[in-house]
């Protein structure tokens, strides 16, 4: 295994241990508050309140637009520029966009790897997928875009080695195929 995957692997863990952290927090809040407001035992079991704590927890993660450009310029940063730290530049990201670190991180490492061609061994999102690819068909061109693809696919058959489902890649890469 490669530095780079092993890498890789530790920061997904990491941000999985830190979503739990997250969740963790939020549940010893939701404690604490009740014990201020005197709420039952039956309380904390109510539909109403279960679905709050979901749909914050769950908000509190996105990836916003504003986060996926900042990470597709400091992708495109460091594919200029490959002296560059990509932790700094995702530190950089998470300082401006108050975007979790690690996945600042990883997202950076797509975006160079869609610009060199290369697999990548990150998901991101189908908005995201496309955000970047056509900032690079408008940015770089169609070559750059057909490297792009060439990435893409290999990270399709990387995917599908590990056993995940690819439906939403392929259509992103049918879709940007046509373009050409």
């Amino acid at each position: 295994m490669s530095y780079e995957a092993i890498v890789l692997e530790l920061m997904g863990r990491i941000q999985t241990l830190e979503n739990e952290m997250k969740q963790a927090n939020a549940a010893i809040l939701g404690l604490e508050s009740r014990m201020k407001t005197g709420e039952t035992e039956e309380d904390k079991y109510s539909p109403d309140r279960n679905e709050t704590i979901e749909k914050s927890a769950v908000s509190y993660g996105r990836i916003n637009e504003e986060m996926m450009l900042a990470c597709y310029e400091a992708g495109k940063r460091l594919y200029q520029n490959p002296r560059l730290d990509i932790s700094k530049l995702a530190s950089g990201v998470a300082q401006s966009t108050a975007m979790n670190r690690n996945s600042a991180f990883m997202f950076i490492y797509v975006v160079d790897c869609m610009l060199k061609g290369e697999v990548y061994k990150r998901a991101i999102s189908m908005q995201a997928q496309r955000l970047c690819l056509g900032k690079i068909q408008v940015e770089f061109g169609d070559a750059q875009l057909r490297t792009a693809l060439e990435a893409v696919r290999a990270h399709i058959v990387y995917r599908e080695e590990c056993g995940h489902t690819v439906d939403g890649v392929v259509a992103v890469l049918k879709d940007f195929e046509r373009m050409l």
